[in-house]
């Protein structure tokens, strides 16, 4: 009996050593876990950063054309809150007549018919104003399931109105506001043709 005594003890022992053991792979296991967990939280984060100060509206939507993401500068860009737009429809950016466009372009993005497609398209903000956008409208696999459309735009408002100035600056006398010789060369011949084709 005391023999018996003696090897429960060892195998107690030993049980207690392999239990530590055990509780040390499953201590490592945690702590790699929350490494790994930690490191994604980070990466997500950063991501998050580098969507949010980007100088362009980076907006995500799905197959229904509902948006899910819309980021910060978006938020600036066309006054309305991020509450406002994530949930609501892809359309409500364009301009009555102008949707059609941008519509065939995500259908034809979602089938995969093409990967990317670039386009110029006027904005309709909160305050009801157009802004001139260059959109870069890609397809994104998310979840080997979920095909979303991801939009990044580029406000060109400003480029815009400083390239009309720059014609119109190329046409008329800054002085009188009237067309300047070249263009009312341009402007003459222009009436010359259509006073003949009547004539004629």
């Amino acid at each position: 009996s005391d023999h018996a005594i003696v090897n429960l003890k060892q195998e107690l022992c030993n049980l207690a050593t392999m239990l530590e053991a055990l509780e040390d792979k499953v201590s490592q296991r945690n702590k790699a876990v929350f490494r790994a967990h930690q490191a994604l939280k980070n990466e997500r984060d950063f991501i998050t950063q580098l969507v949010d100060t980007a100088q362009m509206i980076v907006m995500t939507s799905d197959d229904k054309q509902v948006i899910h993401l819309f980021n910060h500068y978006g938020e600036q860009l066309t006054g309305f809150s991020r509450e406002e737009v994530e949930g609501s429809d892809v359309a409500r950016f364009y301009p009555p007549g102008h949707w059609s466009e941008t519509n065939n372009i995500l259908k034809e993005l979602l089938i995969g018919n093409i990967q990317i497609a670039q386009q110029e398209a006027e904005l309709v903000d909160k305050a009801g104003s157009l802004k001139q956008i260059s959109w870069f409208h890609s397809r994104v696999e998310r979840n080997n399931e979920e095909t979303m459309i991801l939009s990044v735009g580029l406000d060109n408002t400003q480029t815009r109105a400083a390239e009309k100035r720059i014609v119109w600056m190329a046409e008329h006398d800054p002085l009188t506001d009237l067309c300047n010789r070249r263009k009312f060369t341009e402007e003459f011949e222009k009436s010359k043709l259509v006073s003949i084709r009547f004539v004629i």
